[in-house]
């Protein structure tokens, strides 16, 4: 029997690719208020990662937040669809008096943090649709801020400053 042959003109492939599932977290997206009263609008920047951004700057007084600033991220938690990772950006407020000088203090200002006192933070949603987040809550002295005149220029290494895990919880806003 004589072997068949085959020409790249005749071979055939076909792929079928299966779109992947909708993330937990881009279900999440839209507008959230948390308890208290602050207003975020949830934007999927990516199927695994999830961005809280705030809506109104005066709601956050003092700590030199803009409208649109991102205050936290949840991230996908591989291998756990129910809890989330959570990535915190928070400014401290300054000392009385001071305000920040928001052209000269935006980058070095804002702290990240995804961890305090060895534990991850995290977040999930409970049986009644509420987003429960671990955050941070800084202590930070005159010796983190560099002021000139009344207002805060530059910040020190915040990433060191003591820090306490705080709860959020956030509500849907329809």
């Amino acid at each position: 029997m004589a072997a068949a042959s085959v020409t790249p003109s005749k071979l055939r492939c076909v792929l079928k690719v299966q779109p992947p599932n909708p993330s937990a977290l881009t279900a999440l997206a839209g507008p959230w208020r948390s308890t208290s009263g602050r207003d975020y609008l949830a934007v999927a920047t990516s199927p695994d990662t999830l961005e809280f951004r705030i809506q109104q700057a005066s709601q956050h007084p003092r700590q030199g937040y803009e409208t649109g600033d991102v205050r936290f991220e949840l991230k996908i938690t591989p291998g756990n669809d129910s809890t989330f990772a959570v990535e915190d950006h928070i400014r401290p407020t300054p000392p009385a008096g001071i305000e920040y000088d928001p052209a000269r203090s935006r980058e070095s200002c804002v702290g990240t943090w995804t961890s305090v006192k060895g534990r991850k933070l995290s977040g999930n949603i409970d049986s009644k649709g509420t987003l429960i987040v671990d955050l941070v809550q800084i202590r930070t002295g005159l010796d983190r801020f560099k002021i000139e005149g009344r207002r805060v220029v530059a910040c020190n290494d915040l990433t060191s400053a003591p820090a306490e895990p705080i709860e959020s919880k956030l509500a849907r806003v329809r």
